[in-house]
């Protein structure tokens, strides 16, 4: 079909040949199929770039703070999250970097039983936790 719209609009289509990823002879797989096996690695890969989950922090429980880690929980944008689990994360926070962990996933213990991410960030000093 492209060909055909190529000759009407006079472009040409070239077709790729599949590649493998890292020398290997498995051919890639979509990104998505990756990231809901939670190998968010070879997701970047393929497309080149980090994966980010953005979002607005919301109010939680507060449960991490009263146990000394203190989380934000993030309102997420993505329709498709890497498989639940814990990862380490690179979070941009007013325009600076900072290293942490996040949790995909679920959290029965507490009857909640929707997906959420939560971060806690390694060094938070110099951010508010104000929620206003």
């Amino acid at each position: 079909m492209l060909r055909r719209v190529g000759s009407d609009l006079g472009f040409e289509v070239d077709v790729v040949p599949a590649a493998s990823a890292r020398g290997g002879d498995r051919e890639l797989q979509p990104h998505p199929e990756l990231l809901l096996s939670g190998r968010v690695r070879e997701a970047e890969e393929l497309l080149c770039r980090p994966y980010a989950v953005s979002g607005r922090v919301i109010p939680g429980a507060a449960r991490g703070r009263k146990l000394g880690y203190p989380t934000a929980n993030v309102e997420f944008v993505q329709d498709l999250l890497p498989l639940p689990g814990v990862y380490v994360i690179d979070a941009v926070v007013g325009g600076v970097v900072r290293r942490g962990v996040a949790n995909v996933g679920f959290n029965p213990t507490f009857g909640e039983n929707s997906l959420g991410v939560e971060a806690h960030l390694l060094d938070s000093r110099g951010i508010s936790t104000d929620r206003r």
